[in-house]
């Protein structure tokens, strides 16, 4: 994923998929409702890439007690 990708990565609609006219490829919303979900809820999305060899999504969510 590009620097100019991870910076857009957990827009709304964002895909880094390529545009196939008269296709549908994607809608581009799993990590901006990953995002959502996981800062509602006092966490972190950490996201770590480099072109050409992959991407690393990690969630960190808070300790809840029992």
């Amino acid at each position: 994923m590009s620097d100019d990708a991870r910076r857009h990565a957990f827009e709304p609609y964002f895909s880094t998929r390529p545009k196939i006219p008269g296709r549908t490829t994607g809608r581009g919303l799993g990590l901006a409702i990953v995002w959502g979900i996981v800062h509602q809820s006092g966490g972190h999305v950490g996201l770590a890439s480099a072109s050409d060899t992959g991407t690393f999504v990690r969630i960190y969510l808070p300790v809840v007690g029992s």
